[in-house]
């Protein structure tokens, strides 16, 4: 039986998805297996998987139809084998023997969660941003993560460990002990909602200066300009994980008031939710994106927590202006070009 299970959600990344594997079958130290879940792709990355299954023996592959990543990585979660869980995005890649590593981590201070830094690099692999734990290895208890998360909401731009699943070794035991899910209703922080349900039930977590992984910024593994139809609040799904961080801390600090911290931490998602819709813009569906727009910004909601937001500095200023202003034309214009400056490939 496999230590390490590696979760891998796959859609239409054939441009990426070898650099992906080779990093992980390289690695050395450990025994592992590596899910890859094709979530429907109309490109070839199915068939380069299924490539790499025939020559390995503990890679499998699993073909589904187009559900999204939260289905996707818990097709994973439901097929996987080991003992300590940890996912890969198929455009990104790991440093070298990085698995052992958090494993050895693990396991020496008995821990029940590794969370390595990492890097953000363009899709030529060339470093952009390296988030790196500055404090050295940091083991935390139940009490110091609340600190910690606290910390997230009032600068998650700074704070960015808790903003993936991915560069994270869990324990499946606790997995599988309190039936924790990838929330399939939720299209944007779906892997903060996961991080944060399991978070509930640890008692010491590890932070850890090695780098451990490569993030690669690229647009959104499916569009969400598609489904601009929709309800705002249903899908942009951020109150339901307000609600998962303040349980969260009320559980470990009864009676804490965190609600302008939840307030800010809101409007930042609000922006990147923004960013990653008007980068999807196009003379199609140009009129309906500024619909739902001015639906969003009208939504009680949001004007409650603007209320509450203490400007950040650059475009995390610039764009919570605008839209708590309603300059929906401006706001549209100025995104996209945020957006195609971030996305390199987009």
């Amino acid at each position: 039986m496999p230590l390490i299970s590696i979760i891998i959600p796959v859609y239409n990344c054939s441009k990426y998805i070898n650099k992906c594997i080779d990093s992980i079958i390289k690695q050395k130290g450990v025994d592992y297996e590596i899910l890859l879940i094709d979530d429907g792709s109309t490109d070839s990355s199915g068939s380069i998987c299924d490539l790499y299954a025939k020559k390995h023996k503990n890679i499998m592959v699993y073909h589904k139809e187009n559900e999204g990543v939260s289905a996707t990585r818990n097709t994973g979660l439901d097929n996987c084998h080991g003992e300590y869980i940890t996912y890969v995005d198929s455009d990104d890649f790991l440093e070298p023997n990085v698995l052992s590593l958090m494993l050895k981590k693990l396991l020496e201070l008995d821990v029940d969660i590794v969370i390595g830094s990492f890097n953000k690099v363009s899709s030529e692999g060339d470093l952009l941003a390296s988030n790196q734990n500055t404090d050295g290895d940091s083991l935390l208890d139940a009490n110091e993560i609340v600190k910690y998360t606290i910390s997230y909401l009032r600068n998650p731009r700074k704070k960015q460990m808790l903003m993936s699943c991915w560069a994270k070794l869990f324990r499946m035991s606790i997995i599988e002990k309190n039936s924790i899910r990838f929330d399939t209703s939720m299209d944007i922080s779906e892997d903060i909602d996961f991080n944060f349900n399991y978070l509930s039930y640890v008692k010491s977590a590890l932070f850890i200066e090695q780098t451990v992984y490569n993030h690669q910024k690229n647009m959104s593994y499916n569009s969400l300009s598609t489904r601009i139809s929709e309800n705002p609040r249903k899908l942009f799904g951020c109150l339901d994980l307000l609600d998962r961080i303040n349980n969260f801390v009320d559980s470990h600090n009864p009676g804490r008031d965190i609600e302008k911290d939840l307030a800010h931490f809101y409007v930042y998602q609000s922006v990147l939710f923004m960013i990653r819709l008007c980068g999807q813009v196009n003379s199609e569906n140009k009129k309906l994106l500024s619909k739902f727009i001015i639906n969003f910004i009208n939504e009680p909601e949001f004007i409650d927590k603007i209320r509450n937001y203490v400007p950040a500095e650059g475009n995390y200023r610039i764009i919570p202006m605008l839209m708590k202003y309603r300059l929906t034309w401006v706001l549209m214009k100025f995104c996209n070009h945020e957006a195609r400056r971030l996305y390199k490939s987009f």
